[in-house]
């Protein structure tokens, strides 16, 4: 548990490498849209916090999320708790669109 009580979760939901980055998003569901911010992002995923409680979104829902610099992914979601929320992209955010998103804060992505 964290220090909010919120449950931690294992990595192992994760798929692929994730870098700790903050960037705005929107969230984009059942014809509604709300701003959100990344809490982490890789290729094939991100957790989000959204700018409300998004507890009525269940696990398997698929949403669209709009990043900086007009990326924009559908994904489904894996777990949500309170305002934040884990995700899958249906589609991989290219290397050189997650370099973009990143810039130099997580260096080369050819580091493993």
């Amino acid at each position: 548990m964290d220090l909010r009580g919120n449950r931690r979760f294992s990595d192992s939901r994760k798929s692929g490498r994730r870098f700790r980055k903050q960037i705005a998003c929107e969230i984009e569901f059942e014809n509604h849209s709300l701003g959100g911010v990344t809490i982490d992002l890789g290729a094939h995923g991100a957790c989000i916090e959204a700018s409300l409680n998004i507890h009525r979104l269940v696990p398997q829902a698929e949403i669209r999320i709009i990043l900086a610099k007009s990326i924009s992914r559908k994904a489904r979601i894996v777990w949500s708790s309170g305002t934040r929320m884990g995700l899958n992209f249906t589609v991989p955010i290219r290397r050189t669109q997650l370099e973009a998103l990143l810039g130099s804060e997580c260096g080369s992505l050819n580091h493993r």
